[in-house]
């Protein structure tokens, strides 16, 4: 009786074991997705402010002035500069899309943030934007009435992973602005 006993006990400290092994495993499989996740999403919103930072110092480049920014919404912009370093003047139009742009993606919030080059066929960027708002500030720091009375952009967009895993999609909100030389 006593042996059973002892191998009842046995497997039962074997089976907490064996379930705690299962549990820490679990953990670390869940906190490596979520570090992979963040890597990418701290990645993807590196590269497109450096892009639309790249955009907003060209614009009005070589152009007259109060003619650097052509057309100003919240989430539509259009600028006109030397983009290409080409000694031309060039049109560069962002549009935030609906979310049936980015309806290949498992996330039902993305959109996509288009792109295009003096009217040229739009490219994509951006994808798991799941929110993005320009505002414009003329010389005296209150909203501009009209783009040519545009001094400052500021900007504001929200990354969410575009595969969520589970319930948790991790997300990065990030905000700015610049004041660009040429809109002066």
């Amino acid at each position: 009786m006593g042996t059973m006993l002892d191998l009842f006990f046995a497997a039962t400290v074997t089976g907490l074991l064996m379930l705690s092994v299962i549990s820490l495993n679990d953990d670390l499989v869940m906190a490596q997705h979520s570090s992979v996740v963040q890597h990418s999403l701290q990645s993807r919103s590196a590269d497109l402010q450096r892009l639309l930072l790249r955009d907003l110092r060209m614009a009005g480049h070589g152009a007259a002035p109060g003619t650097g920014i052509i057309r100003a919404f919240p989430t539509l912009l259009e600028l006109r500069g030397d983009f290409l370093r080409d000694g031309a003047q060039h049109t560069v139009r962002y549009a935030l899309g609906d979310t049936t742009s980015a309806s290949m993606t498992e996330h039902p919030q993305d959109r996509i943030l288009w792109r295009s080059i003096d009217g040229g066929e739009p490219q994509a960027y951006a994808f798991g934007l799941v929110d993005l708002q320009f505002t414009y500030l003329d010389s005296n720091g209150t909203a501009a009435s009209d783009s040519c009375d545009v001094r400052r952009v500021l900007y504001q967009y929200t990354l969410e992973s575009s595969a969520p895993y589970g319930d948790d999609s991790p997300s990065i909100y990030v905000s700015g602005g610049i004041s660009p030389r040429n809109l002066q």
